[in-house]
């Protein structure tokens, strides 16, 4: 069996190798259209996840806590999947031809492609959560990362396809790949053994699962929220080029949490696990909090020495407002890095409603500064708003862990425990 620092380094592998798809594919796509037309790409497509994230009401971190507390079987936990996947997607097409029926809305252009999207990214969400909570890191990150590599070679810029697909056509592709994970997955799965079951539990066991489900999507949707209300009032009140920008360097940012984004989703299962056997976390919690300030920290300082000069030519000239965007967001994005252990350390000790409490205050701050600072000042004012919501968010689980937890901010920074990381007992 694996030991705890060894399970999150084989996690850390395999997440990045799909970031850096991710990365790849995000950076060409940006550069194709430019700043105006590919902010309106990915708001589209936040948008579409928002929908997904409100669809899984919270299945998806069930599974992965229940998984790994061998609480429900993992055929079980398949036919959660899947029914629920089945009766949200019902739901949600009939919610939409009554509001067109009633023309809350009009008809939605492509929209076989976007139920598509939100049916596969579904599936996804809930399979790779059964895979990750089995201790396989590998599957997911290859799957993830192939299915980036196959949209880069779809993108119209691709010398051997040029000219032959449009940005429609890319746009219905990209929409459409979103099944291609879900449909290895569950081949994966099938080969391990794992099918769907005929049995339903008796809803006593059902219970707690569908609880502890409700209370990380409160989070979750919170959680989106810290991360991307902005992106509507920047929508709003600003225009899409620089709508566009402001995309752009919040995704650039997104690497200062990079680290801690990987290792959470193998970090989860193992707290999880840990609590269960009722070894003590609270050490490693901090020590994962003071290599992911340094490690975040450490990126922050590297991007904004070259940021100046290399943004314009990775993303090119409509891109120019990158860079002061980014500087604005760092110190909040950092410490929403360093708040990562605390976060999770709370959700596998089913906390969650500390995790709740914490980020509800922090969006309350977000939007007061926003609409005090983005009429006046811009993508910049929304820049510093959603630095200021991610710091208070830090210092609000701080607060909560140190009430049961004595420990001291520079316990964090203890340099000396970060440059032996190697040494760490984990």
């Amino acid at each position: 069996m694996r030991s705890f620092k060894a399970t999150l380094y084989n996690g850390f592998f395999w997440r990045i190798c799909y970031y850096a798809s991710a990365f790849a594919l995000n950076v060409l796509i940006a550069h194709y259209l430019g700043a105006a037309k590919s902010g309106v790409f990915y708001l589209l497509l936040n948008n579409l996840a928002f929908v997904v994230l409100i669809l899984s009401i919270g299945i998806d971190s069930a599974i992965g806590y229940f998984n790994a507390r061998k609480e429900l079987a993992p055929s079980t936990l398949l036919n959660i999947s899947f029914g629920w996947s089945i009766i949200s997607l019902a739901l949600l097409w009939v919610a939409y031809q009554l509001m067109v029926s009633y023309k809350v809305i009009n008809v939605i252009n492509a929209d076989g492609y976007l139920f598509l999207y939100i049916a596969g990214s579904l599936i996804t969400t809930f399979l790779s959560a059964i895979i990750f909570s089995l201790g396989d890191n590998k599957t997911p990150g290859i799957t993830l990362g192939l299915s980036n590599i196959l949209l880069l070679f779809f993108l119209p810029t691709n010398p051997l396809i040029h000219h032959s697909i449009s940005e429609q056509a890319y746009t219905n592709i990209y929409l459409s790949f979103a099944f291609f994970p879900a449909i290895v997955f569950a081949l994966v799965l099938w080969s391990k053994k794992i099918y769907p079951s005929f049995t339903i539990p008796k809803w006593s066991k059902l219970s707690p699962f569908f609880r502890f489900a409700l209370q990380s999507f409160a989070f979750s949707i919170l959680y989106v929220l810290l991360l991307r209300c902005d992106y509507w009032i920047v929508n709003y009140y600003c225009t899409d080029a620089d709508l566009g920008n402001y995309l752009q360097a919040s995704k650039l940012n997104q690497l200062i949490t990079l680290v801690p984004t990987l290792l959470s989703f193998t970090l989860f299962p193992l707290i999880v696990s840990q609590v269960q056997q009722q070894q003590m976390v609270e050490k490693k919690v901090v020590k994962l909090a003071g290599v992911f300030f340094y490690i975040g920290l450490f990126i922050c300082i590297g991007i904004s020495a070259v940021g100046y000069w290399i943004f314009p030519l990775i993303y090119g000239n409509t891109f120019l407002k990158i860079y002061p965007i980014f500087i604005l967001l760092s110190p909040g994005i950092l410490f929403l890095a360093t708040a990562h252990p605390f976060n999770t350390f709370f959700a596998g000790k089913n906390l969650v409603k500390i995790n709740i409490i914490s980020i509800s205050l922090a969006i309350s701050i977000l939007l007061i500064c926003d609409f005090i600072l983005v009429p006046s000042y811009n993508i910049y004012g929304a820049a510093i708003g959603s630095s200021a919501g991610y710091l208070f968010y830090f210092i609000c689980l701080l607060y909560y862990f140190k009430k049961n937890h004595p420990v001291h901010f520079t316990d964090i920074l203890n340099l000396k425990k970060i440059i032996e990381i190697n040494k760490l007992k984990f």
